[in-house]
Parts: C-alpha cells; structure tokens; sequence
C-alpha cells in the first residue's frame, strides 16, 4: 500500500494575488505548507500546479523534498489524477497550499482511519477551516475522473466522491472536542487572513522551542479513542458502508487486531507547533477567547 501526500497550489488569486509566495516566518508560505506536511509518513510528497507556476515553484518544491507535477490549471482533479499514476498511488492525502496551519496529528490519524477501513474518501468534520485534509483512495479518484462531466468537480477534486454517497464508502467522522472548533479560521484566503497568520505563526515559533523543553512531544495515536463505528450502516452493492461517523470516547473505529491500519502502528513525535490542540490554543490566547 503506497500512500502519497499531494498538495494543489497556484500563483494567481483573485483574493490575494500570489499569495503562495508571501512571506511567512521568512520563508513563502507556500514552503511552511510543504515544511508542515513532510511530518506526515509517506511514500511521496507531490506538489501539484498549473504548467505556469510550475517554473516559480520547483526551487520550493526541491528544498522541501516534494516532486513537482504541473498540469491543466483549471482541471485540479486531472493534476491529481496525475501524481497517482506517476508514483503508483493507492491512497493519498489531499492538502492546499493556503493552509499554513494544518493539523498535522489529525491527518496522520485520518489518513491511518481512512485505509485501515479501506475507505473511498476520508476527513475529519467540524474542524477548524484551514485545519484538515482529505484522504482519497486512487481507484475512486480515477472513477471519479472517468464519470464526472461538472467544471466544479474537476475544480475542486473530491466533490464528485461526497456527493455520490450511494457510489463511495465515505468515512467522514466529527472531530474529538479538542479540534471541533469549525468557528475558527486558520486558512489565508484575504489579507486580513495573512495578517492574522503571520501573528499565528510569529507566536507559535516564539513559545515552540521553550515549551518542547518542558512539555514532550506526544504520540499520535493518543487521539485514536475519539472515533467509533456505528452499530450499523447502509450498505452499497458492493458490500461496503458509506457513513459519516459519530465520536463516543473510549472507542476507536479500528478494529482491535489492526490499530494504526495498514501504515503500522507509528507513533510521531511531533513539535508542539505542527500539534491542534497547541495551534488552537495559541489562537486562543492571541485572539482573545
């Protein structure tokens, strides 16, 4: 089983032109997207553009040890679509390049529920809007480029999959109440969004190496009791379940005998700054709730 992060980026926004090369920390925000997400365990780390970013992008790309892929720039679902074929994907873990704050402890555990229950399409609800990933099977993916006929779908990659939950086993459970904040922002969208972020980020780098000292790196799997399976489902033709999940604490939707799914039992130590619950924290404190 190969499992690749693939992250969509673009130079042009009618919002925030450029926003991908905007500095953050010093570096374009961009590369704090790539710096984040190579804590994520894979086989390959891909970054998918449009052909005329391509040329701005590859020297980002090369320093943080992601391949690059360039493709229609309208057509994101066939750049994706792409990076499978090309690295011989059975999963991958969606992200964008606007999301400088991406919990990198609940998509590793996503990504681990997702192919531990051979799901089509997986992600967490009800987190912050910035915060998540999605988790993709190939062989939907490839399905799902073969049937649709919508812009949208190909705009936007995986909407063809959650809108047909009749045709796809869907693993979509709520977030444990450590990350349910859907209230928050974290993603960069407008200029008061970056405005915010660089106060996110300056104070997260800040307390990050002090607090390390004291407070250790925790084990992902420690968030595993947040998610269960329902007693029952509906089922598809092909046997499987399309359901969206409900958290009951104590239980965890893997089965006893394959805890971690087939990416192994991996327990990361994560810095405190790449962790939720921290992120959520320090926004907390910088916003003043």
């Amino acid at each position: 089983m190969k499992l690749g992060v693939i992250v969509q980026a673009r130079l042009d926004s009618s919002r925030l032109p450029q926003k991908a090369l905007l500095p953050l920390g010093g570096e374009p925000l961009l590369l704090r997207v790539l710096e984040a997400l190579r804590f994520i365990p894979a086989d390959a780390y891909i970054l998918a553009c449009p052909e005329d970013s391509y040329d701005t992008f590859k020297a980002l790309a090369d320093r943080s040890g992601f391949a690059i892929i360039a493709g229609p720039k309208e057509d994101v679902l066939g750049r994706f679509i792409r990076a499978l074929r090309a690295f011989h994907l059975d999963y991958c873990i969606r992200a964008t390049a606007d999301n400088p704050f991406v919990f990198v402890d609940s998509a590793w555990l996503s990504a681990q529920e997702t192919v531990a229950l051979e799901a089509d399409y997986g992600t967490i609800t009800s987190m912050p809007y910035g915060s998540g990933v999605e988790i993709i099977r190939a062989e939907a993916l490839i399905r799902a480029d073969h049937e649709t006929r919508s812009a949208f779908d190909r705009e936007h990659v995986c909407p063809y999959l959650y809108n047909n939950p009749d045709r796809f086993y869907l693993h979509r459970p709520l977030a444990p109440h450590i990350w349910r904040e859907p209230q928050v922002r974290l993603t960069v969208d407008t200029r008061e969004d970056y405005e915010r972020a660089l106060r996110l980020y300056e104070a997260l780098a800040a307390n990050n190496d002090e607090l390390e000292d004291s407070n250790p790196r925790q084990p992902l799997q420690s968030h595993h009791d947040a998610f269960r399976l329902p007693p029952q489902s509906p089922q598809l033709q092909d046997g499987r379940a399309s359901i969206t999940h409900q958290p009951r604490s104590g239980e965890s939707c893997l089965p006893p005998q394959s805890q971690g799914g087939q990416l192994g039992n991996c327990s990361l130590q994560l810095p405190l700054c790449y962790q939720g619950e921290w992120i959520l924290k320090t926004w907390h404190r910088l916003e003043g709730f």
